[in-house]
């Protein structure tokens, strides 16, 4: 392996861990975010950018075969991140679930107390 090579395959590796921690610290904020305030929302999709930015780093690089650590890495970073999808699906029910109730008290409120019709109305002819 050439030095050039030795050095992506350092890089990709350290970009793989680098990955690693923020695939723990996005679990985490799953785990601990209160999903009703929008700032926990803009920091997820903040977190959801940089995972993005270093997965592109990384296929920017040669596509020399894998070690074993950056395997390991790589199945670490899955298991984290499967979890962190159940966590987001989880909360993504219960928005729905939500939703569907709000959309049912509306039906409600609507055939208990439909808007008013009128039922007089007059018509003033200006022409006359």
């Amino acid at each position: 392996m050439t030095s050039n090579q030795e050095n992506q395959v350092e890089t990709r590796r350290l970009l793989y861990q680098e990955l690693l921690v923020l695939s723990e610290g996005l679990l985490q904020h799953c785990q601990n975010a209160d999903w009703e305030q929008e700032e926990a929302q803009q920091q997820l999709l903040r977190l959801i950018d940089q995972r993005q930015e270093i997965i592109d780093q990384i296929a920017a690089l040669n596509s020399a075969p894998l070690s074993d650590a950056e395997k390991q890495i790589i199945t670490e970073i899955l298991a984290l991140d499967r979890e962190s999808t159940k966590i987001a699906a989880e909360a993504k029910a219960h928005f729905a679930h939500k939703f569907n109730q709000v959309q049912r008290g509306k039906r409600s409120a609507k055939a208990y107390n439909p808007e008013s019709v009128q039922t007089a109305g007059y018509f003033i002819d200006r022409k006359k």
